[in-house]
């Protein structure tokens, strides 16, 4: 295999998995933040949700980033914000400062991901499509589970800052390997930017995120998808293919609960069980490095064998570590399994899914585009609806927030049955 491909996907990986990292570290640093600021969780949760929805509104354009300008500037660009954003989150003492440091890694996330499975997309051989995708989810998949830990440990041993002062050298790192490996990518066809095309992606972002809170913005969200449609807009037109649409929101819906998790499971640890920072944070962490672990393997196979099964196992054991977290007794151990357990169905299920949807999509990048959008999006939809159930009784709420991703896991295996066996 191309080693300097290898070496391009780990260099972007790093700065992705460094961003996501700085996600769920933060989310064990909401009760020293609420002291601290004097904020509540909501307010919090800006950090993880802003973040995200930084991503998302970037993801759409991609595509034209992309293939638009030399892939080095890009990558130099990243790695230029990425540096100012940490040393601001270091030397601030001020919220939205943070805030603002954390918007800028959201940007910085939101250009390297794509650019990722953009990568994989236009030089991966066939035979290796799969676990090149599994390998990309690998590198960023370890981030939720160490992320918790990682800010726990900083503030039980260092202090806030640490959190950010000791990613600079892996950003160099980054730099080092990217400098060397990274090719420009050349685009096919000539890319355009559609304003206008654009313009409607944001309101039907931001008219679905207000529908969390009025759902009269869902109706101006119908209405904008429509239009959308009939305008034949380029990335939601990949919604009219039901496989693609069905396995996507598959994928949606496992971030949707990841997301959850990394919110909910040590919040309800430190608060609740009283329990600190970095013992709180240690739920996830075996978790999260089996799901690592298992996608590139999950990959592999669904290049060599039918994906379906290993997928639909994959759900169905996401719906059995969903019950578990309601019907056990609430304490670390009790999480730390049912959480590896949905780790498991995770990391069985995603990289055969993603790779099937991008297969049979006729427009890859697109494809691609409109998949990192949206799985952006249903993540920072996680942190802000867990947030507002669990923000009035964290005992109460979180069983109301396990009872949703029951909900959701169990369409999760419908759609996966649509995707794979539906026939247009």
């Amino acid at each position: 295999m191309n080693k300097k491909l290898i070496l391009s996907l780990i260099s972007l990986g790093l700065i992705s998995f460094l961003c996501v990292l700085i996600e769920t570290s933060l989310n064990v640093t909401f009760p020293f933040l609420i002291k601290e600021h004097n904020i509540n969780i909501n307010t919090a949760s800006l950090l993880t949700s802003m973040f995200l929805l930084a991503i998302t509104l970037l993801m759409p354009l991609s595509s034209f980033i992309i293939y638009k300008f030399n892939t080095k500037i890009i990558f130099n660009l990243i790695i230029t914000l990425f540096l100012i954003s940490l040393i601001a989150c270091i030397t601030t003492n001020n919220f939205y400062v943070l805030l603002i440091a954390r918007i800028i890694q959201g940007i910085v996330a939101g250009i390297a991901l794509p650019l990722m499975f953009n990568i994989v997309i236009i030089k991966a051989p066939k035979n290796s499509f799969g676990f090149l995708m599994g390998f990309c989810i690998f590198l960023i998949a370890c981030a939720p589970g160490l992320g918790p830990i990682y800010g726990g440990f900083m503030m039980k041993f260092h202090n806030f800052n640490s959190i950010f002062i000791y990613l600079i050298p892996f950003v160099i790192i980054s730099f080092i390997i990217g400098v060397f490996s990274i090719d420009n990518l050349q685009c096919q066809s000539k890319v355009k930017f559609n304003i206008l095309e654009y313009i409607f992606i944001l309101l039907i972002i931001v008219s679905l995120i207000l529908s969390i809170k009025n759902q009269i913005y869902l109706i101006l969200f119908i209405i904008l998808l429509t239009i959308s449609i009939k305008m034949k807009n380029q990335l939601i037109m990949c919604i009219t293919n039901i496989n693609y649409t069905s396995g996507a929101f598959v994928i949606f819906f496992i971030q949707f609960m990841a997301l959850s998790f990394s919110l909910i499971l040590p919040n309800y640890l430190i608060n609740i069980l009283n329990l600190d920072n970095y013992n709180a944070g240690k739920t996830m962490l075996i978790g999260c490095i089996i799901a690592a672990i298992l996608a590139p393997v999950s990959g592999k196979i669904s290049d060599k064998h039918n994906p379906f099964i290993i997928s639909t196992i994959g759900v169905l054991i996401i719906i059995i570590s969903n019950i578990l977290f309601l019907l056990l007794d609430k304490n670390l151990l009790n999480f730390s399994i049912s959480y590896t357990i949905f780790s498991i169905g995770q990391g069985l299920c995603a990289s055969p899914i993603i790779s099937h949807i991008i297969k049979i999509s006729t427009n890859k990048t697109n494809a691609n585009a409109f998949f990192n959008t949206f799985q952006q999006c249903f993540g920072m939809f996680g942190v802000m609806i867990s947030s507002l159930i669990f923000n009035n009784n964290y005992i109460l709420g979180f069983n109301h927030v396990i009872t949703l991703l029951i909900i959701l896991s169990v369409i999760s295996l419908i759609l996966t049955l649509i995707s794979f066996k539906f026939n247009q």
